[in-house]
């Protein structure tokens, strides 16, 4: 099983750097990741606008393989994030 490098944590985590990284938010139909042992998961895409309140995030990174959200999921990701004034990086995947 894939794992989250523990310096690439450390280094999210570190106050100094210029990202909280507070937890990962899953696709709906992953069942685990490689940061499910290294930080918490928030809850899924579908859920994204309940994340962004309930967590105050101002930032969201996407860092997944295009195939593993739909064109209806990206498009309620990136509204959504537009609509709650959040930003939205779509990076290729970390991991």
């Amino acid at each position: 099983t894939d794992t989250i490098d523990p310096d690439l944590h450390a280094a999210l985590s570190s106050p100094s750097a210029e990202c909280n990284f507070v937890g990962f938010i899953r696709v709906a139909n992953q069942e685990t990741s490689p940061l499910s042992s290294a930080t918490p998961c928030l809850g899924t895409v579908d859920d994204i606008s309940a994340l962004i309140n309930a967590h105050d995030l101002h930032e969201i990174i996407l860092a997944v393989e295009p195939s593993s959200l739909s064109t209806g999921q990206r498009m309620l990701l990136a509204h959504s994030c537009w609509q709650l004034g959040t930003q939205l990086t779509m990076v290729s995947p970390l991991y």
